[in-house]
């Protein structure tokens, strides 16, 4: 993996953060190899914090957001999304930012760590109820 990322242009993961550190695969371990690399960090919750460690998955968030109970009618029992909305959320976040990191690269030269949240694609889904 580190020979590969020597001649990467992004290196993509989503893991728990810290999780891809203890294999020699963190932002600062690529960074070493390429220091332009565009790196982007797919965890559930962000790479800090009380929930940082904890796994996420679409279900999972959809429910903790309270996307499950954004259904008609209001009294309505909660309803998971019939397809994993956030998973193809947070990856359209993720790709959006990789473009635009890769722009600022071919301009200024300067790699870029970039931290896609499961939960921020969440609450962006349902701007502007949350």
């Amino acid at each position: 993996m580190r020979a590969l990322a020597g001649s990467a242009d992004v290196f993509i993961e989503n893991f728990r953060p810290g999780l891809v550190a203890k294999y020699g695969l963190g932002y600062a371990a690529i960074c070493a190899i390429r220091p332009d690399i565009v790196y982007c960090s797919i965890p559930g919750y962000g790479q800090e914090g009380a929930w940082s460690g904890r796994g996420a998955y679409d279900h999972v968030v959809q429910a903790l957001t309270g996307m499950m109970m954004s259904g008609e009618p209001p009294d309505a029992a909660p309803l998971k999304v019939g397809f994993p909305v956030i998973d193809v959320a947070v990856g359209m976040l993720g790709a959006l930012a990789i473009v635009a990191a890769v722009h600022r690269r071919s301009r200024a030269g300067l790699g870029q760590h970039i931290d896609a949240w499961m939960l921020q694609a969440s609450l962006m889904l349902m701007y502007p109820g949350a």
